[in-house]
């Protein structure tokens, strides 16, 4: 069973919103690195950076961290949902990619 992180948490809307404002960026985590085994299947979780103190986590409805499984998917809600500027999909467990822009300004 994986641990939760205790970080502030925002829905997919209030995530949007707040990739959406001045000076936010958005890292990406490789939870489960791909396993070319398994078409690549991985891990992924979403995080919006508003200032040194403040990060936060996508999670679904019940608090728990929206997790994506494929890479196509991380670019897919990256490029449709977040409308970022790029994506940067780390490949090792423990990576995290950032500076990632919402490309809607």
């Amino acid at each position: 069973m994986r641990k939760r992180r205790i970080l502030p948490v925002l829905r997919e809307a209030e995530f949007r919103a707040a990739v959406a404002e001045p000076g936010a960026w958005v890292e990406i985590e490789c939870v489960e690195a791909p396993d070319p085994v398994k078409r690549y299947r991985g891990q992924w979780v979403f995080y919006v950076v508003r200032g040194p103190e403040e990060r936060c986590v996508l999670v679904k409805t019940n608090a728990h961290e929206r997790i994506i499984n494929t890479m196509e998917g991380v670019v897919a809600f990256a490029a449709t949902k977040l409308e970022l500027d790029s994506v940067s999909i780390p490949l090792v467990a423990g990576g995290i990619n950032s500076g990632m822009r919402s490309r809607s300004k």
